[in-house]
């Protein structure tokens, strides 16, 4: 159950000065509920630098962007998935109404599914969904390629499934990656949620050769789960580097990079 006190929410940018302080601005109490503050990894003169105090205040950290969130795992003790990545380039003015409307369609969803996280796998009650990526589709720029934007992105280890590499692709010419459930409560695959539509997750059916994604309860969100009797085999480097550049992109840290170069066998 999550508490009933209103939970603190920090919004990261570089200096401080435009996206960030915008975001705590606009969504000040949003829905009656959040508490915001914001910070910069390298703060503008006179403008708030990122502390672990900060940190240790903060029960969600919106990084406007990849390198924010490297930052925070890099210097600051912090949950792995306390931190989530918006996507939001350093090309606004402070209370720019672009970068307001930007702010409004990437956070709000966010927000709203702290407090009602099961509403986001219902495709008929909300515009959008979520999606589970664990492979490939880490990577921002490899998933980009596939549907265009996306809505926003939330940090996400999956429990008792492991990660395996059984399924192969003709696109990647090697075995690419699956998960398979266990049960075990000591197996977890480490991956992100993305916010997209209905229609962006067709098409990526339509590139997996029509695989229904499945829906997670444990995560309210789709992922693809391939049924196949292959045994594992290693990944090739172009795609094992590929996945390992979305983990990092999203903020995972060396020790989660090793484990998945052993699990790979590389």
């Amino acid at each position: 159950m999550l508490e009933s006190k209103m939970p603190n929410v920090l919004f990261v940018c570089s200096g401080n000065s435009e996206r960030s302080p915008s975001a705590e601005k606009l969504f000040q109490n949003f829905d009656g509920k959040w508490q915001t503050k914001s910070a910069g990894t390298a703060p503008s003169p006179g403008r708030n630098p990122l502390t672990q105090a900060l940190v240790d205040w903060a029960d969600m950290i919106l990084a406007m962007q990849p390198e924010h969130t490297q930052h925070i795992h890099a210097g600051f003790k912090c949950e792995i998935d306390k931190v989530n990545v918006l996507g939001i380039d350093d090309i606004y003015d402070y209370g720019d109404s672009d970068l307001v409307r930007e702010l409004k369609r990437k956070v709000t969803p966010v927000l709203r599914s702290y407090w009602n996280p099961s509403s986001m796998g219902d495709t008929t009650a909300v515009e959008d969904l979520w999606y589970f990526a664990y492979g490939s589709n880490l990577d921002p720029a490899q998933l980009r390629k596939r549907i265009g934007v996306w809505n926003g992105t939330i940090k996400c280890i999956l429990g008792k499934h492991r990660l395996v590499f059984n399924v192969y692709s003709p696109h990647w010419r090697c075995h690419t990656a699956n998960i398979l459930a266990t049960g075990n409560p000591n197996d977890k695959v480490y991956g992100v949620k993305y916010r997209i539509s209905k229609q962006q997750l067709d098409r990526l059916t339509e590139q997996y050769e029509h695989v229904d994604p499945r829906y997670v309860g444990e995560i309210k969100a789709f992922a693809y789960c391939f049924q196949v009797t292959l045994r594992g085999a290693r990944p090739s480097p172009e795609y094992l580097d590929t996945l390992v550049r979305g983990l990092i992109s999203h903020g995972y840290g060396n020790d989660v990079v090793d484990e998945i170069r052993k699990i790979a066998g590389n």
